[in-house]
């Protein structure tokens, strides 16, 4: 494939296929003009979505644009125009159709390029300050996932700079060649803002590069936005010198381009759907890092013991029982090992959020570390509290709760339904809590959010928790 940027004019094929005009080799080495792969354009997704190279990212760039309506047909020479024929101001189509196709070639060329350019500082700011948002917050594997992306986006950027160096080329190729004083005025304003044009944005480049290597996310901004302002100024020039050859400019306004303004900092709300569901299509990798995060982050950081080993029992099918279930419960193979009277409601719950008929479960026992965490919280005291006057009346009393006063419950149980409490014959307060092991679509927190993914494609072993509550008299009893 040739290095040099060929301009290919719109042909049809044998086979009655139409091609439109496009730009084939370079830099880039695809055509970014064939189009070739399949974009979601409506997901709000960018250019750079799932692409792993250059040439799948041309691709899907280019489709994005036309998407964008940013590859419009452009005013093009009528070869057919009678020579004799003159235009307002004076200016006769002769001098268009004979002075003006390499100018207006050039101007075409450089069009595109400026066009590419501008959607690239877009997605680079976009990035850039993503990655500044997750180093914020502490986020270390969005950070991780961000960086190659913004590398990349300016890989692509340096791609699109070389080949508006060598259009710069071909426009000087075409001005020693030119054929009129006419042609080869305009070719030589076309040169000499091309090539200043270039420079700017080969410093720029340069410093885009020394803040992306050295983690300067502020200064990066900054650079992406000069970036974005060359595009605009070359496009506003581009504009000019075209009205100025065929009296119609590119676009009938300044919207063509429909450039958003620069962000300043990443959007919270779309910083925080991004981590949500942006690894939406890899669950098995979403399942690793939770694996990694709940004994290395989670696990010491909110000493949710209990809530680690039940994310790795369900992530590992329960392939060897843990010394923590022995400590603090009893495997239960299947619910008919249950005691009876717990049977039914625990098939009844596990046939409505699993959708089958009968799965494994864990019956913690009264002195496990999750039983007495829970006797011990603030949300089963209030329960307690609330019901006060039908415990000591004697009746049986059962609702549920959303734990959220540490991150081991609501981890560990989230939402769990209270079964029978009531007091005992030696003043006890009895209670069950019943729990399915399972996460809820849409929960605002992303790693909730995660695990339903993963959940979704039964990459979690489904399972049940049954908790024995047993409060003594003389605990309980301060309460109050």
């Amino acid at each position: 494939m040739t290095d040099k940027l060929v301009h290919v004019k719109a042909y049809v094929k044998d086979d009655g296929t139409k091609v439109r005009e496009h730009y084939r080799g370079g830099v880039m080495t695809t055509s970014i003009m064939e189009g070739g792969c399949e974009v979601d354009t409506d997901n709000g997704s960018g250019p750079l979505g799932d692409c792993t190279n250059s040439e799948e990212f041309m691709r899907q760039l280019e489709l994005w644009l036309e998407s964008d309506g940013l590859l419009k047909n452009l005013p093009r020479v009528d070869k057919e125009m009678s020579a004799n024929a003159v235009l307002k101001g004076g200016v006769s189509k002769t001098d268009i159709a004979i002075g003006g196709g390499d100018i207006l070639e050039a101007l075409q060329a450089i069009t595109l390029m400026v066009r590419i350019g501008g959607k690239l500082a877009i997605e680079g700011i976009k990035i850039a300050s993503s990655i500044k948002y997750a180093i914020k917050n502490f986020d270390k594997i969005g950070e991780a996932r961000l960086i190659p992306q913004m590398e990349g986006a300016v890989q692509l950027m340096r791609q699109n700079q070389s080949n508006s160096v060598q259009i710069e080329t071909q426009t000087l190729e075409r001005l020693t060649n030119s054929r009129t004083q006419r042609e080869y005025k305009k070719l030589y304003d076309t040169y000499v803002k091309q090539r200043e044009l270039n420079r700017k944005t080969e410093d720029i480049l340069n410093r885009i590069e020394y803040s992306l290597s050295n983690k300067d996310y502020e200064g990066l901004i900054v650079e992406l936005q000069n970036y974005q302002t060359i595009q605009q100024e070359c496009m506003k020039a581009v504009n000019e010198e075209y009205l100025a050859t065929t009296l119609v400019p590119i676009i009938p306004d300044e919207t063509d381009i429909a450039m958003p303004q620069p962000l300043t900092a990443a959007s919270p709300f779309d910083w925080k759907e991004l981590r949500r569901t942006g690894l939406h299509n890899y669950p098995e990798i979403q399942k690793d890092l939770i694996d990694a995060a709940m004994e290395r982050f989670i696990l010491p950081r909110h000493n949710a013991y209990d809530a680690n080993e039940l994310w790795q029992a369900a992530s590992h099918n329960f392939d060897q029982i843990s010394q923590y279930i022995e400590l603090n419960a009893y495997f239960v193979s299947n619910i008919s090992k249950l005691p009876e009277e717990f049977q039914d409601i625990v098939q009844q719950k596990v046939l409505k959020q699993f959708g089958l008929a009968d799965v494994k479960g864990l019956l913690f026992k009264p002195n496990s570390t999750l039983s007495s965490k829970i006797a011990d919280s603030p949300e089963f005291k209030n329960y307690i509290i609330t019901n006060k006057q039908d415990l000591l009346q004697g009746n049986t009393v059962n609702g549920s709760l959303h734990f959220k006063s540490s991150k081991n419950l609501q981890y560990s149980l989230g939402k769990a339904d209270i079964l029978d409490t009531y007091i005992n014959t030696n003043g006890d307060i009895v209670a069950y809590v019943l729990d399915t092991y399972d996460f809820n679509e849409n929960d605002p927190d992303w790693k909730v959010e995660w695990a339903y993914n993963i959940q979704k494609n039964k990459l979690l072993t489904p399972f049940y928790t049954l908790n024995v509550i047993i409060v003594p008299l003389d605990v309980w009893f301060r309460w109050f």
